[in-house]
């Protein structure tokens, strides 16, 4: 999608058309992460290597800032090939996330970030990419609708999947929409209570990652 510095790949873009073609047919309204935290697709470790930067920059820099906000307004703006619809009016998406389990993000990166969106798009709700915990002053942000956790099993935090989502979302005290992102990679009983927890919590929904048929370590 992203070649450079305000540089885009027409060609990239068609599946992306294709798939918001086909969600308004079928009715699916869609999540859409603007940036990953880690490098598999490209993320922004590349806007700060295009810029000669480190990473981390990518949240302080003002001029890696005004480089990701070149692809925001270029996503947004954009008009679909197949509908001649703008992304920023097309009814399939749900919302602009601001990334991908963006752990390092401060609160005036998404504070700018957020902030932007909306200042081209008031058709759609924005959510929180940061998903290690929630985060207080995210909840007072006027710009940010939606925010969401991701959980996994870790050596760091000995409460169940379940518990973590039930105390999140006691924290959200439905101040904002709450979405579980991710939950996964644990035995079926466990995924049985998360999806309990979801359902009996004030959150609006959960995401598996995800449903395999063999053991992701193998056999």
């Amino acid at each position: 999608y992203v070649r450079g510095i305000g540089k885009f790949d027409e060609h990239s873009f068609h599946p992306m058309d294709l798939a918001l073609k086909l969600a308004n047919e079928e009715h699916i309204r869609l999540i859409i992460p603007l940036v990953n935290n880690w490098p598999w697709q490209g993320g922004r470790e590349e806007y700060a290597a295009w810029r000669g930067k480190p990473k981390d920059a990518f949240w302080t820099d003002p001029q890696l800032i005004a480089d990701f906000e070149k692809t925001i307004r270029y996503v947004l703006t954009r008009t679909n090939s197949l509908t001649g619809v703008r992304y920023l009016d097309d009814k399939s998406i749900l919302c602009w996330e601001t990334g991908n389990e963006l752990r390092g993000a401060t609160i005036a990166w998404t504070k700018t970030i957020s902030a932007f969106i909306k200042s081209i798009d008031t058709n759609h709700l924005v959510m929180d990419g940061y998903d290690a915990k929630i985060r207080p002053e995210v909840l007072n942000m006027p710009d940010v609708d939606i925010v969401t956790t991701h959980h996994y099993p870790s050596s760091h935090d000995s409460r169940s999947i379940a518990q973590q989502i039930r105390d999140d979302a006691a924290l959200v005290h439905g101040k904002k929409a709450y979405i579980i992102g991710e939950f996964g990679f644990v035995k079926t009983d466990e995924m049985r209570d998360a999806m309990q927890a979801i359902m009996d919590s004030q959150t609006s929904g959960g995401l598996l990652w995800s449903l395999r048929f063999r053991n992701r370590d193998g056999g």
